[in-house]
């Protein structure tokens, strides 16, 4: 295309020569850089050198008659005949300073630690190689080590032949004199200057921009050269070529550097029947279209790039490989790596077609790798390392290469934040400041002060027209698409994705590496924790065991009962201590049916204590220690942490890990910045009582509830530590608190806050519903379905409002991982994102999965059950408040708990199942689509596994719990006939529900502990719906 910045129609097929004032410049300066060439090369001839030190001038040198024919025939002929890498050395020289050259350094970079790289993946990828270099990378990488070495040392030059003490030779950086001009003895490592590539593409004849490339030093000095070769500031036909046509042209000014490019795939397909084999045969041929490029290494555009393009899995599959460094960073799944394939499937019933069988004829892996980095592939290759290589494909074959390369042109329009036509220059900005073309001869060239630079002809009366390109200029008119500049809605949903850009830091390209996407796809559990015996925490890594064996312990009488083999002694003794003393609060079950399934919970029936002192009194007594309650209960046998099996702790570990890793990230996909403050306050006065200010007395009652609950205290690793945290939560409701003593101040006032709990009921928080798309109600549906229809009419890919609420919030949701980008198209999404306007709230998003009723929509009678036939109860159903008035009725002392598990706004903290994830997977506004990997409040039916899942949890105590624990979905009624019962029914709930699998918690901010039924009575119905 022409006509534009980079190609008037002026210069057309032809290359515009120089002016002669610059031509006779130029070859006043190529007289001397070839004289600069000639003393480089005496320096490599040893042979010859003394006599070119001694000479004044190189005429000189070549009459001296010291200097033997063939050797000056040998420096002649290489003389005739130099090395493009002696070239670009000698034109170095000539606009070198006197100044020696700094030594090489590394790169400082601010790359973010690889989590891959500190553990081993645990699922092997058998196409792409974790890490792998080229030879030609290699070779690049030892010669920028061998230079670096030699700049580093120090002593006598080569000149002198002089040795150091210890008898080696070593390298000098020094300047010298050879027949009669002063030349550094290195080559100069430094970027050349503009001026110095200009030389160089007169001298180097017939050479083209491929050839320089690989002798820039750093991307810097290629940027330039690449920039300088679009604007045909190099008057050589050869140099041209390397613009290409406009399409490359375009992706070259965007610092996208095609090397490999395949966009024949809608000509290469095959999709037919031959009848005339016996049987019938079809052969089916499909390809993808692929293009190889290199990008900047450590630039904030690269890093938004890839991002852009790794969330666009929809329509494109993409492998980014750092080239310093070898290792793949993003890659995806291994069937989508294929770039052709194809099939032969027998028809022998044609009504009745098998699964076709594949034939991967070539993919994305270490074959392509080898193959594309040969010399007969490639072109052209750099000389340095800083970069990544990103191989880019389609997902579906045999689409139209416009396809794919309008995706990637639009998401550089996106990394650049190009907001206008003209922003797409301003990547070259610095470079075109500093050109000026001749308004006679459009010959470019360095601008002189006050000359009218390209800058300025792109700011006088520049047009931007967008068109299909193949159709002519009759289409370079059309409206531009829209979404394809970045807007505001691009910015805020950056301010998530890139939030560390606001504080000046610069990130390495490193895929998406959250917390979720590391444990789920590449890292796994920490084995070091697990082998170390450091066990998992929400808040802190060195919670103290309160059963450390103390002096108290050792000079107890009922230390010698036991010891940590647990011998049969022990439980001997045990079984004489008393079953009961009349404390109602100790009741036993005659059932067989224990909640704790760890072998030593038989030690914890009551029915096996039977020692003459009281179980009240030793909770009651502050002055006992820990170790004493636990032998004289018989509540387990000693057996410490070194003695567990392995296998049998480490499942347990595992989930905890993952628990940890979840609940982070949960949060972190929260929106509303005052609950995120919220959980951070609870969880901040919850580490405080924990760990600082535990009173005896509540370890007792802690006790006390275990042993209740039937729970063995080694049931696994931290069994005590999810009973502190249970009675943290619940005790500061009751009086006396948890026994707060030396706290923060900080600690003090969220307590106040969070026990206020009738200022918090008048707080109703601003949540949308959490009724799925089963039982939405239907004014609801009404303006969603009525923007739906508007789209369909006018065509139009999205609606613009409803971009602006959705998008920042998905982002949200996939930089904590609890989203991921899916690869599939539009057509195979189960939903799409919507905006839900309830009464007196703003928009929020709310995802329509009822394009799931083509496939199965399911009915109530579905969501009732379990996949094995279990009925699930109802959760509307449960009428919270007139269960609380039935037990009141009962019991004029009652009081009750309203305790709510934390769940997000939009989706449950339970997990998906891998081969399930497709179906909760939805199509945003923009045309991406995602997958759930936690359960969606849209799903149809998500109430009911809520319900479920909690149920599962209690069911386990529910013979201690019996009738005084009422659950609707996420919030359970907890009732008790007086205060100490509700606080030991409370604790217990808590403990059922945090602890394993450890992946639930009670949301304090939104619960009411320890209230009567005037206060539940004055609750606005949020609460109890």
């Amino acid at each position: 295309m022409r006509g534009t910045l980079e190609s008037p129609i002026e210069t057309t097929g032809r290359v515009v020569g120089m002016s002669a004032a610059e031509a006779d410049k130029i070859l006043e300066e190529i007289a001397e850089i070839k004289q600069f060439l000639f003393c480089r090369l005496l320096l490599s001839q040893a042979a010859v050198l003394p006599n070119a030190l001694k000479a004044d001038s190189i005429h000189g040198f070549l009459v001296d008659a010291e200097v033997a024919t063939a050797d000056l025939r040998d420096l002649c002929l290489r003389f005739e005949q130099p090395s493009l890498q002696e070239i670009r050395d000698a034109c170095a020289d000539f606009f070198r300073g006197d100044t020696q050259e700094e030594a090489e350094s590394e790169e400082r970079e601010e790359d973010e630690v690889d989590p891959i790289s500190k553990n081993v993946q645990r699922f092997k990828h058998k196409t792409v190689p974790e890490k792998w270099q080229s030879k030609h990378e290699l070779a690049v990488q030892q010669k920028k080590k061998t230079r670096r070495i030699a700049a580093e040392d120090e002593g006598q030059t080569l000149v002198d032949f002089g040795t150091m003490e210890d008898g080696k030779f070593k390298n000098a950086l020094v300047r010298v004199k050879v027949c009669g001009r002063t030349i550094w003895n290195y080559p100069s490592a430094s970027a050349m200057t503009r001026s110095g590539w200009l030389q160089y593409s007169v001298i180097a004849k017939g050479s083209r921009l491929f050839d320089a490339i690989e002798l820039c030093r750093s991307w810097e000095e290629f940027w330039e050269l690449n920039v300088l070769a679009m604007f045909q500031y190099f008057p050589s036909p050869h140099w041209e070529q390397w613009a290409g046509d406009r399409a490359r042209l375009q992706l070259l000014q965007l610092g996208f550097i095609p090397y490999m490019q395949f966009d024949k795939a809608d000509f290469f397909k095959q999709d037919k029947v031959d009848r005339r084999a016996r049987p019938a045969a079809r052969v089916i041929l499909q390809t993808r279209n692929v293009i190889g490029a290199h990008i900047k290494r450590n630039d904030p555009v690269s890093q938004r790039l890839v991002q852009y393009l790794a969330m666009r899995t929809h329509v494109l599959a993409m492998m980014v490989r750092d080239a310093k460094t070898g290792r793949v960073i993003i890659k995806p799944p291994e069937e989508e790596c294929w770039l052709s394939r194809d099939c032969v499937t027998l028809l022998f019933d044609e009504s009745e077609e098998p699964e076709p069988e594949w034939k991967v004829t070539r993919e994305v892996g270490e074959d392509l790798f080898e193959q594309i980095s040969g010399k007969k592939e490639r072109e052209w290759q750099f000389g340095f390392l800083e970069y990544y290589e990103i191989i880019v494909w389609d997902l579906e074959p045999g689409r139209p290469f416009a396809g794919l390369y309008n995706t990637i042109q639009e998401t550089l329009f996106k990394a650049h934040r190009v907001v206008e036509g003209l922003d797409m220059y301003r990547p070259v900005e610095p470079v075109v400041a500093t050109l000026y073309r001749d308004p006679k001869t459009y010959r470019v060239r360095d601008a002189r002060p006050g000359e009218w630079t390209l800058r300025d002809e792109l700011t006088k009366a520049s047009r931007f027209t967008w068109g299909d390109m193949g159709k002519g200029n009759a289409s370079m008119n059309q409206p531009l698409p829209p979404n394809i500049f970045y807007n505001d809605v691009d910015a805020a949903e950056d301010l998530i994705l890139f939030s560390e850009e606001l504080g000046g830091k610069r990130n390495a390209v490193t895929g998406h590496t959250d917390a979720i996407t590391s444990l789920l796809e590449h890292t796994g559990p920490n084995w070091k924790r697990f082998v170390n015996d450091i066990d998992s925490s929400e808040d802190e890594d060195d919670y103290p065991d309160p059963w450390q064996e103390s002096k108290a312990t050792k000079e107890s009488p009922l230390s010698k009962v036991g010891s940590g083999s647990g011998s049969s002694n022990n439980s001997n003794d045990l079984a004489t201590l008393p079953m009961d003393d009349g404390d109602s609060e100790w009741t036993t079950d005659d059932s067989d049916d224990m909640p704790c399934t760890y072998p030593n919970c038989k030690y914890g029936r009551p029915e096996r204590c039977k020692k003459p002192k009281s179980r009240q009194v030793l909770f009651d007594t502050d002055d006992g220690d820990p170790e004493t309650f636990r032998l004289a209960l018989g509540f387990e046998r000693i057996e410490p942490s070194s003695d567990r099996d392995p296998e049998t702790d480490f499942p347990s570990f595992a989930e905890r890990e993952a628990a940890k890793v979840f609940k982070k990230q949960w949060h972190e996909a929260v929106t509303n910045p005052a609950e995120r403050a919220q959980h951070a306050d609870v969880q901040l006065l919850l580490r405080e009582m924990t760990l600082k200010t535990f009173p005896p007395s509540a370890k007792h009652c802690g006790l006390n509830v275990l042993l209740w609950l039937r729970c063995h205290f080694h049931a696994h690793r931290v069994t005590w530590r999810d009973m502190e945290r249970a009675y943290a939560s619940i005790a500061v409701f009751f009086p006396g608190g948890a026994g707060l003593g030396d706290v923060s101040m900080q600690a003090t006032e969220i307590l106040e806050r969070l026990t206020d709990q009738d200022t918090r009921a008048r707080c109703v928080p601003d949540r949308r519903t959490s009724r799925s798309n089963l039982v939405l109600a239907d004014e609801l549906w009404t303006p969603i379905n009525r923007i739906n229809k508007e789209l369909q009419r006018s065509r139009t890919p999205y609606h613009r409002e409803w971009d602006e609420v959705a998008r920042p919030v998905i982002a949200q949701w996939f930089r904590a991982g609890v989203i991921a980008p899916a690869y599939l198209d539009e057509y195979e999404s189960n939903g799409t994102v919507a905006v839900v306007e309830e009464s007196g709230r703003k928009p929020d998003v709310l995802l329509d999965f009822r394009k799931r009723r083509r496939s199965h929509w399911p009915t109530m009678e579905d969501v009732g059950r379990t996949q094995t036939g279990d009925p699930i109860q109802d959760p509307y159903s449960v009428d919270l408040l007139a269960k609380a008035r039935a037990y009141a009725s009962k019991h004029s002392t009652a009081r009750f708990a309203l305790l709510r598990v934390w769940t997000h706004s939009h989706f449950y903290p339970l997990t998906v199942a891998p081969h399930r994830r497709h179906e909760q997977s939805f199509e945003d506004t923009v045309g991406r689509v995602w997958i759930w990997r936690f359960i969606p409040k849209d799903m149809p039916g998500s109430e009911w596994s809520m319900q479920y899942n909690v149920t599962s949890r209690l069911k386990r105590y529910s013979k201690m719990f019996g009738d005084r624990i009422v659950l609707k979905r996420d919030i359970m009624l907890v009732m008790g006939s007086d205060e100490a019962e509700l606080k030991k029914m409370a604790m217990g709930a808590t403990f059922a529900i945090s602890s394993t699998p450890w992946r639930l918690e009670l949301d304090l901010w939104k619960s009411f502990v320890n209230v009567d039924l005037e206060f539940l009575e004055s609750l606005d119905e949020w609460w109890l719906k």
